[in-house]
């Protein structure tokens, strides 16, 4: 009998407490004691030649950037050393003085920018070229003695109006969408030309050639007719139009892919919407968290990708909500979104106490967005500390390692203030190209010049749709240095300009369409979060690359690389490489049209041998 009531008190007692503990956790407590465990960054894993392979022969790729005191040539000359710089391949800025103590080889390459072709000499070039050397024509300029040794048959002048769009040959590059004559995405003064027969085109419009390659004895003309090359959208079409005019050539790849979720954890508005009511007649609440959500999730396991999420404490636009405040009215969506989140191995960065940019009134923002400015960087501050002791009632454990600025706009007294507040932080994320004019935080891929470990880590493409235009974006970044950074939002859906009138089945659809386009194109790419790309990107800058080419074959060492790392190679002659597992890691074929192969190294030594025969 005893047995017997010690059963039913064991059970009452097992019962009591599964109460207890479904309460604690319902209520948000749970957070309190069982905090999702996940390191935010780790450090990669690095390999190095041990130094005993026997010394190659051959040649190295070498680059030499004319750069005058124009500003069209001094941004065309920056923008290509930024895209070898990312792609790894050494360059060296010159003046005009310098051109003709080059030694001409077939990997030796002169890129000339600007439109002073009187300063150079042109019988000095042909010279170089006929020898073996490369040319690069980085931008149009008007020099009709220049025709003939540029493959031009006819030279027009200028055309009379601005060339629009762009079709990007799978010769050059794969995965280029065609941009529309009516898009203002692209705009080019451009050389009214006919070009001679011999002339192979690899981008052009409707009626106008824009990138082609002309072989001059020995050697080989590549020409720019354009005047785009200054911007960092067409980095990947730079660097690759230096790679059909040699032999052959490796480009590095830092293959990492991340995926920011803005305003995620934050408040979420009462009430429905037009398009979620339409399609699932609930709530924002319930929609966020049963179908936005779930779907999320999904896609993250499906296309391989990891978020980093951003949160904000209130949507209001002053200081009013002290901490309790937040803790009280952010319970439920800190709790439930912010641990999944970190338990799908995301991250959480922050965003902001509120949805203002951290912007005085002296400083620039764009006036559509409808921001109050910052009093003084003294209230920046606190609302940054009030949003860290928020983060951390919620998530002891956890450290906030990334910033990314609302509405990407941040200026010298909130960078400040987030020095001064949060001296953890590791990475700030806003924008990879922008106009700092509206007050855009405008970033490379680097360590910040004053803030000691302060790493930018830029934001390339955003939406939900892919859109020709993000489409090229996203794919010149990839070809450029393996690199894709994308945001969103959750409240896109809500907004019918960013969701271009859709609902979210079609949003949905968009998304993976993307992605999925991504993971078939470039399989190869790592999802990170951002403070673990952080810790990748800067191994990666360090990582020292060595290349060296014979006609046969293509030698491949380094020390402090990235272990796996990933480099793309472009055969030009008639050669090809074996694909399959080799002793220093993978090769795979990309693209038949363009030659070109993606390597995987586990090792830090590579020889290529390249088999002869048409491709």
């Amino acid at each position: 009998m005893k047995k017997v009531w010690l059963k039913l008190v064991v059970i009452v007692l097992f019962f009591i407490i599964s109460i207890g503990v479904f309460q604690f956790y319902n209520t948000g407590n749970i957070h309190s004691i069982f905090t999702p465990i996940h390191t935010n960054s780790s450090t990669p894993q690095t390999m190095s030649d041990d130094g005993e392979k026997e010394s190659t022969t051959g040649q190295q790729l070498k680059t030499y950037i004319y750069k005058d005191d124009s500003t069209l040539s001094q941004d065309v000359s920056e923008n290509i050393k930024q895209a070898l710089t990312y792609a790894k391949i050494p360059s060296e800025q010159i003046g005009k003085e310098d051109i003709t103590s080059i030694t001409p080889s077939p990997y030796h390459v002169l890129i000339l920018t600007g439109t002073q072709s009187d300063n150079w000499s042109l019988s000095d070039i042909q010279e170089f070229t006929a020898g073996g050397g490369r040319v690069i024509i980085a931008n149009r300029f008007l020099n009709k003695q220049w025709d003939e040794f540029v493959g031009m048959e006819q030279n027009n002048g200028y055309a009379e109006e601005s060339v629009t769009g762009l079709t990007v040959k799978d010769s050059l590059f794969p995965g280029y969408p065609d941009i529309s004559t009516d898009s203002d995405f692209i705009e080019n003064s451009s050389l009214d030309v006919t070009l001679q027969e011999d002339t192979d085109v690899y981008a052009e419009t409707e009626q106008t050639p824009i990138l082609w390659s002309h072989s001059y004895e020995e050697g080989e003309v590549v020409y720019w007719n354009a005047s785009m090359t200054d911007e960092k959208n067409f980095r990947g079409l730079l660097l690759h139009s230096i790679g059909i005019s040699v032999p052959s050539m490796v480009t590095s790849q830092a293959a990492t892919k991340v995926m920011f979720i803005d305003d995620f954890p934050a408040p979420v508005p009462d009430g429905s919407n037009e398009a979620i009511q339409r399609d699932y007649d609930m709530s924002i609440a319930d929609f966020y968290r049963d179908i936005w959500w779930e779907d999320m999730k999904d896609l993250g396991g499906e296309l391989n990708l990891t978020y980093t999420g951003a949160f904000i404490g209130t949507y209001r636009d002053d200081m009013t909500l002290d901490v309790e405040d937040l803790q009280r009215n952010e319970e439920d969506t800190m709790v439930y979104f912010g641990r999944e989140l970190l338990e799908q191995g995301g991250e959480i960065g922050f965003h902001g106490y509120n949805h203002q940019s951290l912007v005085t009134k002296e400083e620039p923002i764009d006036p559509t967005l409808g921001y109050k400015n910052w009093d003084s960087r003294a209230e920046m501050e606190e609302g940054i500390e009030r949003s860290s002791s928020f983060y951390k009632y919620y998530f002891p454990n956890q450290k906030l390692n990334t910033y990314v600025p609302p509405s990407n706009v941040l200026n010298e007294k909130g960078k400040k203030a987030l020095e001064v507040t949060m001296p953890q932080l590791q990475t700030i994320a806003s924008l990879y190209v922008g106009n700092p004019e509206k007050g855009d935080y405008v970033q490379e891929f680097e360590l910040d010049e004053e803030v000691p470990d302060l790493y930018h880590l830029p934001r390339i493409t955003s939406d939900y749709s892919f859109g020709n235009m993000t489409q090229f974006v996203l794919n010149d970044a990839i070809a450029n240095f393996g690199m894709v950074s994308h945001f969103i939002h959750p409240d896109d859906v809500l907004d019918p300009d960013r969701s271009h009138g859709e609902g979210w089945p079609q949003m949905k659809a968009g998304f993976e369409e993307i992605f999925a386009t991504v993971d078939n194109l470039y399989p190869y790419l790592q999802d990170l979060t951002a403070a673990e790309a952080r810790e990748k990107l800067l191994q990666y800058e360090k990582s020292n690359v060595e290349v060296t080419y014979t006609d046969q074959s293509i030698v491949i060492q380094g020390d402090g690389m990235v272990k796996p790392f990933s480099l793309l190679v472009r055969l030009n002659k008639n050669q090809s490489l074996e694909t399959g597992t080799f002793s220093f890691g993978t090769i795979d074929e990309m693209n038949e049209k363009a030659g070109l192969y993606q390597i995987t190294m586990t090792e830090p030594y590579a020889t290529l041998e390249m088999k002869e025969g048409t491709r």
